[in-house]
């Protein structure tokens, strides 16, 4: 496949992806839906007289110094707080703000996404989305090594043998990924419209700083994608089978097998590439953890439901992708007829033996 479509694929995803932090919402979606636990208690604080004033000009649209209301506003309610509710605010910060630590130690690696990206790009694309981790070094980082290795485990290909199984197990792979994916966009919103963030009194308070996020963790999976394509090419001599059908909607343990081989040169383009994914994520991984840290006005008995929903959604889609990765190594290390034989040979011998047994111990 050729290097320069790739290219021009991968900068206009890179586009679509840092375009869409750009899409600012409104800047009244704040404190006009609040979490249940503390909305009655917030609204009171709001009321009061002391804050009254900024609420009202904060909710109107005539004005224009956005981030000067916003701060007001905040500034006031925290005041009318009493210690304990900050205090609970705090060891919030510490629980949202531990989550891009806790996906990534069973997230996606860029190279697992864009392995997999080979094959099943669409399932590829939402399983990131659903799991918004980044790791530039780890598994698949080379993947014509990884699939030398040595095959362990049951072979799916056991589990999925009849065709309307694995047409099956196909379908609810999406279901589970599409999902997954709806379910971190919905967690997200809910905290950044919900909940008010002081990091993004910096950009006239308005809700962007966790879509900001998204868009650098998205943005680094699509730069691994473009690596991968710029380090290695696929042997176009490996057959094609049936086309879309065996690549985008077929489990990859009955898809073709991957033919990746390494480029004759390193391309400065490729090197550039791979130490800007590297850059990118040692930043959306700080830029996570201080946007989500600096969430205010939300309690914990909404902050462990939000958690637990993205963990478990991560969780679901780390099993979809390790089947998938699996897949890649049965159709790189096909069953030999040898290991076949061998296997008939043990069970002819073992099946002997118990004969054997049974003819000494009816002569007993």
């Amino acid at each position: 496949m050729a290097s320069g479509k790739w290219t021009n694929i991968a900068l206009l995803l890179l586009s679509v992806s840092m375009s869409s932090a750009a899409a600012q919402p409104v800047r009244t979606k704040h404190f006009q839906t609040l979490f249940p636990a503390w909305d009655g208690y917030l609204r009171n604080m709001m009321d009061s007289e002391d804050c009254r004033d900024h609420r009202e000009q904060y909710f109107n649209v005539s004005n224009t110094n956005d981030q000067a209301l916003f701060y007001n506003l905040t500034n006031c309610v925290l005041s009318e707080m009493d210690e304990l509710r900050k205090t609970e605010m705090g060891i919030n910060g510490i629980v949202l703000g531990l989550l891009p630590t806790t996906l990534q130690l069973f997230g996606p690696s860029t190279g697992e996404i864009a392995v997999l990206g080979t094959r099943r790009p669409l399932l590829a694309f939402m399983l990131c989305v659903a799991m918004p981790s980044l790791s530039t070094n780890g598994r698949m980082d080379n993947p014509i090594g990884e699939m030398k290795k040595h095959l362990e485990g049951v072979r799916s290909l056991k589990l999925i043998s009849g065709r309307g199984v694995w047409v099956m197990m196909s379908i609810l792979e999406y279901v589970l990924a599409a999902a997954a994916a709806y379910n971190v966009f919905s967690q997200v919103s809910q905290v950044a419209y919900r909940s008010t963030s002081v990091s993004a009194i910096a950009i006239n308070g308005k809700p962007a700083s966790l879509f900001l996020w998204l868009s650098l963790v998205y943005a680094v999976h699509i730069l691994g994608m473009w690596s991968l394509f710029l380090r290695f090419w696929e042997d176009e001599t490996v057959p094609v089978g049936v086309g879309l059908a065996r690549g985008e909607w077929v489990p990859c343990a009955r898809s073709r097998a991957l033919g990746l081989k390494h480029r004759k040169e390193v391309s400065p383009l490729s090197v550039v590439v791979k130490y800007t994914a590297d850059i990118l994520s040692a930043v959306g991984f700080v830029y996570g953890t201080v946007a989500l840290s600096s969430q205010i006005f939300i309690s914990l008995r909404d902050v462990v439901p939000i958690v637990a929903r993205l963990m478990t959604g991560a969780l679901v889609c780390r099993a979809v992708l390790s089947f998938e990765i699996h897949g890649l190594w049965e159709a790189a290390n096909p069953p030999t007829e040898e290991s076949g034989s061998a296997e008939s040979e043990h069970e002819m011998i073992s099946g002997a033996g118990s004969e054997a047994a049974r003819v000494v111990e009816s002569s007993n």
